[in-house]
């Protein structure tokens, strides 16, 4: 019995003569179609232009966009020159139809980036760290960057350099803004005034109910004679108050200018170095510059030995001139201290005191002239 597919076959012997001369039917469509990309293949050749060879002899030129980059004149982007191009072999064409999805261009090759200038920070904020806020820049009105930099001042974070900057930068305005004659109409501390007949400086510093002594008129205005006034004559006025905080552990008093009541508000006008107690003996807290304590060239006596020294005696320990304090809160068990003079220069910066605050002769004599009495703070710590 023959297999199925032997039947098949047996069965329709046409059938296979048909399947073979389909086959043969399609040999011309296939030549056809070798002639055609043949001549189109021609075609193409004959339409593009020859491709250059790099290190040929032609000369290439570089675009202005970017050294060294030839660009051909249908924008894209060319090969790098070299200085000697090697001779290597051509790379094969490749299909057009593959080309990267996203072409460089000439405005997306990597340039060359200068490097970032660097303004030099000044000597004395070095170092700054994290924790020192930035001294940033010095407002131009002077009054108002005596404000901006006290309030810097005050920052707990701030290191010692730039503490230091701060204090120098503004002991330098205020030269100008209190030590000089001259009135900047925004400064709320200072005024003009007009001398008028029958004044005084110890007049004009009553009746205008200055905070500060009348010697201060006279050392501000330039005055070489404090009783020669003529009536119109323009002063300038320091009002004050100013106060005082000393720091132990530097040796160091910084003025201060502002309403008593209200210490955020001071601003800072310049140091002075302190010689303090023995032994730390110098004490701690809030005093307040007491009534009818302040004397020029007192006499004075050693509570140790019971010593006795007169007025004018040059080895009067204490100089020519006393502030006294009063003590005020727990700082009220401390009696008899006080900010004076001295006859020991070497002692600044030193503890040979008995407990008081001393200072240099000229230093002291314009501490005088500032602090006012039942007005003025003096505030010792650390």
């Amino acid at each position: 019995m023959p297999l199925p597919s032997q039947s098949a076959r047996s069965a329709s012997p046409g059938h296979v003569a048909m399947y073979r001369k389909s086959r043969l039917s399609l040999r011309p469509i296939g030549l056809v179609a070798v002639v055609v990309l043949l001549v189109v293949g021609v075609w193409l050749a004959l339409r593009s232009p020859p491709a250059r060879q790099i290190g040929s002899g032609e000369p290439t030129k570089p675009t202005a966009s970017e050294p060294g980059r030839v660009t051909p004149s249908d924008g894209t982007p060319g090969a790098i020159l070299a200085t000697n191009p090697p001779i290597s072999k051509p790379e094969p064409k490749r299909d057009p139809r593959q080309q990267p999805a996203d072409p460089p261009t000439v405005a997306e090759a990597p340039k060359p980036q200068p490097e970032p200038t660097r303004t030099p920070e000044p000597a004395a904020v070095v170092p700054r760290g994290s924790e020192t806020p930035s001294l940033g820049e010095t407002p131009a009105d002077p009054v108002v960057a005596r404000v901006e930099l006290s309030r810097r001042l005050a920052s707990p974070a701030l290191s010692a350099a730039s503490a230091a900057a701060i204090r120098a930068e503004l002991s330098a305005i205020n030269e100008d803004l209190v030590f000089s004659p001259r009135v900047v109409p925004s400064d709320p501390y200072s005024a003009a005034y007009v001398v008028q007949a029958n004044d005084s400086l110890v007049r004009i510093a009553q009746k205008e109910k200055l905070a500060t002594d009348w010697r201060l008129i006279q050392r501000v205005n330039r005055m070489s004679n404090p009783h020669r006034l003529s009536v119109g004559q323009r002063l300038k006025l320091v009002r004050g108050p100013f106060h005082a905080m000393v720091s132990k552990s530097a040796y160091r008093l910084d003025l201060y200018m502002g309403p008593q009541d209200r210490p955020t508000d001071w601003v800072y006008v310049r140091s002075f170095n302190v010689g303090l107690g023995e032994g730390n003996s110098t004490p701690l807290g809030t005093f307040v510059v007491k009534a009818n304590s302040k004397l020029i060239d007192p006499h004075w006596v050693n509570p140790r030995t019971g010593e006795r020294f007169d007025s004018s005696d040059p080895k009067n320990p204490i100089g020519e001139h006393w502030i006294g304090l009063e003590g005020l809160g727990d700082a009220s068990a401390f009696v008899g201290y006080g900010v004076h003079g001295t006859i020991d220069p070497g002692s600044i910066g030193r503890q040979m005191s008995m407990g008081c605050v001393r200072l240099s002769a000229d230093d002291i004599a314009l501490l005088y002239e500032l602090l006012g009495e039942r007005v003025s703070l003096v505030r010792i710590v650390p």
